[in-house]
C-alpha cells in the first residue's frame, strides 16, 4: 500500500487545486468588474505615446460594464443557464454558483436530464431567504441548437447566461449563439 503524505489522495488534491484555480479567478473577476466605470460614465481616452511610426493608432475600447447584468440577476426570481458540459454536473460552475447564492438567498437549482430529455423532477435547494429558480440547461450533447430546449423552461427568467463554446470550431459556435439568442428573443422577447 502506498502511503499517503497529509492524509489528502490524489483525486482529493486535484480538487483542492481546482478550487483555488477558481477562486482566485472569481476575485480577478470581482476586482475587473468593480472597477468598470458606471454605466453610460466617460472612459478618459489613454494618453498617447510617442510611437517609431508616428502614425495614429485607435484607443482600445473599455470593456462593457456588468453593472446592468449585476442588477438584473440580483433582482431576478427566474436564471436560465444555457450552456456546454463545463456547468451540466454537480460541483461544476452552475452548482457551485448557486451554491453560493444560496448564502443570501433560496435557490432552486433544476438541472437538465439528457436522458428525459427534460429537466431533473428533483431539483436541488440551497440556502434561504427570497426564491430564485436557477434553471441549468447544460448538456455535454446540447448539440449545436441548445433553443430545441427552450420550450422546457417554464417560466420567463429574468437573466440568461450562455456559456458554450468550450469544445466547438467557431463556424458551429456562431450557429449556436444565433439560434440561441434568436429563439430567445422569440420566446421572452
Amino acid at each position: 500500500m502506498r502511503e499517503r503524505r497529509f492524509g489528502v489522495r490524489p483525486h482529493q488534491m486535484v480538487v483542492l487545486v481546482a478550487g483555488l484555480v477558481v477562486a482566485l479567478y472569481a476575485v480577478w473577476v470581482i476586482r475587473h468588474v468593480g472597477s468598470s466605470p458606471p454605466a453610460g460614465a466617460a472612459v478618459p481616452a489613454p494618453r498617447a505615446t510617442p510611437t517609431a511610426t508616428a502614425r495614429a493608432t485607435a484607443a482600445p475600447k473599455a470593456p462593457p460594464s456588468l453593472r446592468t447584468f449585476r442588477t438584473a440577476v440580483a433582482d431576478a426570481r427566474t436564471i436560465l443557464v444555457i450552456g456546454d458540459s463545463t456547468g451540466d454536473g454537480p460541483g461544476e460552475w452552475v452548482d457551485l454558483w448557486a451554491q453560493d447564492l444560496g448564502g443570501s438567498r433560496e435557490v432552486t437549482l433544476h438541472n437538465w436530464e439528457v436522458g428525459a430529455q427534460d429537466f431533473s423532477a428533483s431539483p436541488l435547494v440551497y440556502g434561504f431567504g427570497q426564491a430564485l429558480d436557477l434553471w441549468n440547461l447544460s448538456s455535454p450533447d446540447i448539440g449545436a441548437d441548445p433553443a430545441q430546449q427552450l420550450g422546457s423552461v417554464p417560466t420567463t427568467p429574468g437573466a440568461v447566461i450562455l456559456n458554450v463554446g468550450h469544445d466547438r470550431d467557431p463556424s458551429s459556435l456562431r450557429r449556436t449563439i444565433r439560434t440561441t439568442t434568436a429563439a430567445i428573443a422569440d420566446r421572452w422577447g
